[in-house]
């Protein structure tokens, strides 16, 4: 890729998150006989979690076909789940391919390895549809937007010498989550709050 043309788009590859759809279509499906079942909750909360439940899963898939990453001679646009970002090319520290958390890789449709560009204040952006389910050869083109990158970043960018303590500080950070989120963390929550839910719900509806 070279800087001649510009702009370059990636986006989502029809059937690449079939996967994701299917586990999602069970989700529902599942929640929603789980609710049919659940007599001693009252009708309004299992309708509620249904409809809800839904409305998530609708967004999920009207929204992640749209992701995009785009470049420009001024920078990248990246559009996720929730709207569109702008990075000018001064504005990064560097850009680099990753790998996607172990612990993530059962989900349906996760990539293994992913694009994304880091910020002067230590500031992940994933960069979507730059990734090993979108992209053959993600390494490579993420080497070819990092040459972009240094060639337009503009010849007073000078790196900051405290960003890279900033990025390992929110890598340790993240991984935090993750480790959280794939231990016991997660679960112990999430019984608590259904819990409290169910007990509160005994109390107001009994």
């Amino acid at each position: 890729m070279e800087q001649g043309t510009l702009p370059r788009e990636y986006r989502t590859r029809s059937g690449s998150a079939a996967g994701l759809y299917a586990l999602l279509g069970f989700v529902w499906l599942f929640g929603a006989a789980r609710m049919a079942t659940a007599r001693f909750l009252p009708v309004w909360y299992r309708v509620a979690f249904v409809v809800l439940l839904g409305a998530f899963i609708a967004f999920v898939v009207y929204a992640r076909p749209r992701r995009f990453t785009v470049l420009d001679e001024k920078g990248i646009s990246v559009r996720g789940l929730l709207g569109v970002r702008r990075l000018g090319w001064d504005e990064l520290h560097d850009v680099r391919a990753e790998a996607w958390p172990e612990q993530m890789r059962t989900v349906a449709g996760a990539p293994r390895v992913f694009g994304c560009a880091y910020r002067a204040d230590g500031k992940r952006v994933v960069l979507p549809c730059v990734d090993d389910r979108e992209v053959a050869g993600v390494h490579a083109e993420v080497a070819r937007i990092r040459s972009v990158w240094t060639r337009l970043r503009g010849p007073r960018w000078e790196p900051d010498p405290a960003a890279e303590a900033r990025i390992a500080r929110d890598a340790a950070r993240r991984d935090r989550w993750v480790r959280a989120g794939s231990g016991w963390a997660v679960p112990v929550v999430a019984t608590v709050v259904i819990i409290a839910v169910i007990v509160l719900c005994l109390v107001l509806f009994d």
